[in-house]
């Protein structure tokens, strides 16, 4: 089976390598070069195009007429886009006889749009998977081929559980893929009456509330760290914070406003007070400075007490 692959980020980059393994990939278009660092986990694949053999085309727009044409002349069996940020659009659908194969890193049809993960992960979600599926004319509506599960830990963060979305979506592609080719994979449609969509989210997208409580901002903190932009919050002078790890604590009731820090804990972190609950932060970056365990962040404003953040920076 002639294989095209579309893709540019880590999860493209395992699925890639499994495609290699099991079918001929004629060609690799990827982004160009991500200087801007808009891409999150983004990844280069010219490794996989030498050691393979295989021409890796870097490309704006995969809906140009020139990138259509120059896939229409390769004559894919199969097009497989994994971890593309922009919709596949005619005339690529029609060009494979076997179709246009995508992942989405959610249980479709719930969540479909853009960061799935981190929007499963903000909303508590404990279980998860990726769907194998034909590319449809809109968002993640294409017919199913196949699905894999797993569960999620109420500690685990946005890296970790795409970690297991890429082990899911590479053995989903050893089961399935050589059913696409010899026309035995399951085409399931999904229910539309069960559909739910999400927006793709914007670094500034991640301020921390500090009404919320401390586990929804447990859940926020895990659902934007590394290697997304991350959680952040502003001290009353300004200063942004972005906050990269935090967990929950059972410390007492206190009286005091959210946003409030209510002490440093030795070697543990920072304890900030929430619309209920408390927070405890651990590894954070103010402004202009690198990423640190907060009680080192916090030994160094240590003639700055009392301090807080703020809900909202005016």
């Amino acid at each position: 089976m002639r294989c095209v692959f579309i893709g540019t980020v880590e999860v493209s980059w395992h699925c890639l390598k499994t495609l290699l393994d099991l079918e001929e990939v004629v060609a690799i278009f990827t982004a160009v070069d991500n200087n801007d660092g808009r891409i999150s986990a983004y990844k280069a694949f010219d490794d996989l195009g030498r050691q393979y053999a295989v021409p890796v085309h870097r490309i704006a727009n995969i809906n140009a007429p020139e990138v259509v044409q120059q896939i229409r002349a390769l004559r894919p069996d199969a097009i497989f886009c994994i971890g593309w940020p922009r919709l596949v659009k005619e005339p690529i659908l029609s060009l494979p006889s076997k179709g246009c194969i995508g992942m989405h890193s959610s249980l479709l049809p719930k969540y479909r749009g853009g960061a799935p993960v981190n929007w499963g992960l903000i909303n508590g979600e404990t279980r998860w998977g990726i769907s194998l599926m034909h590319l449809g004319t809109g968002a993640d509506n294409g017919d199913i081929i196949g699905q894999a599960t797993f569960d999620v830990g109420p500690d685990e963060t946005c890296g970790e559980v795409y970690d297991k979305v890429t082990e899911a979506a590479m053995r989903a592609l050893r089961t399935y893929v050589p059913m696409i080719a010899n026309g035995t994979a399951p085409r399931v449609a999904q229910d539309e009456s069960q559909a739910t969509f999400y927006k793709q989210r914007k670094p500034g997208d991640g301020q921390i509330d500090w009404r919320r409580t401390a586990r929804q901002l447990h859940d926020w903190t895990r659902a934007l760290t590394h290697p997304y932009p991350g959680a952040f919050t502003f001290l009353e002078d300004g200063t942004k914070v972005t906050v990269w790890a935090a967990r929950l604590t059972d410390d007492s009731k206190t009286e005091a406003e959210p946003g409030v820090v209510l002490r440093v804990v030795p070697f543990e972190g920072i304890l900030v007070q929430c619309g209920s609950g408390q927070l405890l932060l651990r590894r954070v970056q103010a402004e202009g400075a690198g990423e640190m365990a907060a009680t080192v962040w916090a030994a160094h404003r240590s003639n700055a007490e009392p301090w807080r953040f703020v809900e909202s920076q005016v």
